[in-house]
C-alpha cells in the first residue's frame, strides 16, 4: 500500500545486487553532508574526522536524479573497495556488512562535513600533514571489526536516543 521512492530503490538495489558485503546502505541529504559533495576537493583531511577517511572514500558524479538502472553500475565501480561515498553535488553515502559499520563511516563522514563547513567560515586552515593523516586512518579503530566496527559508536548513540524517547522500541 505504500510506494517505493524510486531514486532510493534504484541507489541502494545497486549497491546490495553489486557488493556482495553491502548489507546496509546508509544515505543522507544533510547540509553540510552536500556542500561538502559540491566543493571540489570533496571530504578534506585537515581535521580529526576527515584524517580518519583518508583513502576510505569513494566518489561519484552527479548524474541528475537517481531513477535510470543504467547508473547502477557505474556508482558500483565508482566505489569499488570503499565504504565511505560521496555522491557529488547530492550527499553522503555508506555501507557495511552491519548496520554499526554502515552507521559509523557515515557518522564519521557527516562529523568530518560539518567541521570542515564550520571551518570554512574561518578561512585559512591548520594542514594535517599527508603523513600524519595516513597514520591516523591506519589507528583509527572504529572501522576495524577486531576492534568492533563501529559497535561501540552506534551503542552510544542507541543509548542517546533511548535518554529522549524509546517509543521506537514498540
Amino acid at each position: 500500500p505504500h510506494p517505493v521512492n524510486p531514486a532510493g530503490f534504484t541507489v541502494h538495489a545497486a549497491i546490495h545486487n553489486g557488493i556482495a558485503d553491502a548489507h546496509c546502505v546508509m544515505h543522507t541529504h544533510t547540509t553540510s553532508g552536500v556542500a561538502v559533495a559540491c566543493a571540489p576537493q570533496g571530504i578534506v583531511q585537515h581535521n580529526f574526522y576527515g584524517a580518519q577517511l583518508l583513502g576510505r572514500i569513494a566518489y561519484h558524479d552527479f548524474e541528475g536524479i537517481t531513477v535510470h538502472a543504467d547508473e547502477g553500475p557505474r556508482l558500483v565501480a565508482a566505489i569499488g573497495s570503499k565504504k565511505g561515498v560521496v555522491l557529488r553535488s547530492h550527499g553522503l553515502l555508506s555501507l557495511g556488512a552491519t548496520v554499526p559499520a554502515a552507521f559509523v563511516m557515515l557518522w564519521t563522514m557527516q562529523r568530518a562535513c560539518d567541521v570542515q563547513c564550520a571551518n570554512a567560515v574561518l578561512g585559512a586552515t591548520i594542514s594535517v600533514g599527508d603523513a600524519v593523516a595516513a597514520r591516523c586512518a591506519q589507528d583509527t579503530l572504529q572501522f576495524n571489526p577486531a576492534y568492533g566496527a563501529g559497535q561501540d559508536v552506534f551503542n552510544a548513540m542507541v543509548r542517546l536516543v533511548d535518554r529522549i524517547d524509546e517509543s521506537y522500541k514498540h
